[in-house]
């Protein structure tokens, strides 16, 4: 093999050329040009495609996990609606003890043992709004809780009249298929 560089005989196995240190392939002909680089481009597509991977997967799972964590803390914060109706329903039931009859049981009026009017103020708070109550439906009124871009949620509470008295109350309660809560998912 000679060098085509200088011209000079070199052994077959040489890389260099012994005369003038040129590559044994000669300059440009692609032979061993790159013998000290080589896998350097593979490394720097390495790391680049790692550094893509480690930006863009915390963007896909937060894509993923925001939504159901929104979805987790506004059904949180809803319970606090369901939890204020709670008195409500224990002064709808004296009502109805009371006055034999869910008609007239409003939140405008009070008996003996009872109080609707007292017991609708006393439901605000940060989450609930407000209630109201007419003939012993308790409407319930969210606020602060936001699911797709709606702030107020209403929980309509139907009160069915047990035909068993053995257990402890006399009303067992539904949650009305129109409450707003039922169709955001948050009841």
């Amino acid at each position: 093999m000679f060098c085509s560089k200088c011209g000079s005989q070199i052994p077959d196995d040489s890389v260099f050329c012994p005369n003038c240190g040129a590559p044994a392939g000669g300059p440009g002909s692609g032979a061993n040009q790159n013998s000290g680089k080589k896998g350097t481009g593979c490394w720097i597509a390495a790391i680049i495609t790692g550094v893509v991977f480690l930006l863009i997967i915390p963007i896909i799972l937060a894509a993923i996990a925001l939504p159901a964590y929104s979805k987790y803390t506004a059904r949180a914060k809803f319970t606090e609606v369901t939890t204020a109706a709670g008195p409500l329903k224990q002064q709808v039931e004296l009502c109805y003890f009371d006055l034999g009859t869910l008609d007239g049981c409003s939140d405008s009026r009070s008996g003996n043992a009872w109080n609707l009017e007292r017991a609708v103020k006393e439901t605000r708070s940060k989450y609930v709004f407000g209630a109201e109550v007419k003939d012993g439906v308790i409407v319930m009124y969210s606020q602060n809780i936001h699911v797709n871009g709606e702030l107020v949620f209403t929980e309509i509470l139907v009160p069915h009249l047990a035909n068993d008295v053995s257990n402890d109350s006399a009303i067992s309660w539904k949650i009305a298929p129109e409450s707003t809560c039922k169709q955001a998912d948050l009841c």
